[in-house]
């Protein structure tokens, strides 16, 4: 009996799968060879095809994505996690290549939305204490015209001992600024730098009675009184 249209087309899929099962790495290998030896013809086309249907493209796109929101969501961010460092390369490249328009493109929006900026502005510096502290440091260290870097409050915290270097009081090695500060041992108005290597926790009495003298020198007067 001979086979159907319907019958004949599922035997050659079955085929053409099988074959592809078997020849797998070689098939992969000579497509891509063929795409590199005709990289500039295949972009021309690509993007002559683009132009050619943009708007179906499009609106393909916007279906798959919002079919698939979820699945697109969790492989981004598996990605993210996966090449996090080669990401922020990227990005880092990215700033130092184009730095001044992106700078003149942040200043624009600034200005017209300047409410919106200020808005944003005050939530983050709520939300984000950290940031708020380093800030009126570095504002510090300029108006010193010290030498700076950036550092977290956690990180020179995690440089101490646990204990003030002056009165070995215990203030342990998370950052709380109830119990610990973050001191220059050489102070800035005395040419200090904002360096890491310029600075320790100390607890918070000691912090506010060095005032502005370096560490020799207070330990030198605490041997005094």
């Amino acid at each position: 009996m001979a086979m159907s249209i319907e019958e004949k087309k599922k035997r050659n899929n079955e085929s053409c799968r099988a074959y592809y099962k078997r020849n797998k790495e070689k098939l992969l290998e000579k497509k891509k060879e063929y795409n590199r030896v005709n990289r500039k013809k295949r972009a021309e086309y690509g993007k002559e095809y683009y132009e050619e249907n943009k708007d179906a493209l499009l609106e393909k796109s916007r279906e798959y994505n919002t079919k698939n929101k979820d699945r697109i969501k969790k492989k981004n961010k598996e990605y993210r996690e996966k090449n996090r460092e080669s990401i922020l390369q990227q990005r880092k490249d990215y700033y130092h290549r184009n730095r001044e328009a992106i700078l003149a493109a942040s200043k624009a929006w600034r200005e017209s939305h300047k409410e919106e900026s200020r808005k944003y502005h005050r939530e983050y510096c709520r939300n984000n204490k950290d940031y708020q502290r380093r800030k009126w440091q570095r504002r510090r260290a300029r108006k010193a015209d010290a030498p700076s870097e950036f550092w977290t409050h956690e990180e020179i915290a995690l440089q101490g001992t646990g204990f003030c270097p002056y009165c070995e009081k215990e203030i342990g090695l998370v950052y709380d600024s109830k119990i610990m500060h973050i001191d220059h041992i050489v102070p800035l108005v005395r040419g200090g730098s904002d360096l890491k290597e310029n600075l320790e926790p100390i607890c918070c009495r000691c912090n506010n009675v060095k005032n502005n003298k370096t560490k020799e020198e207070f330990l030198a007067w605490k041997a005094t009184t």
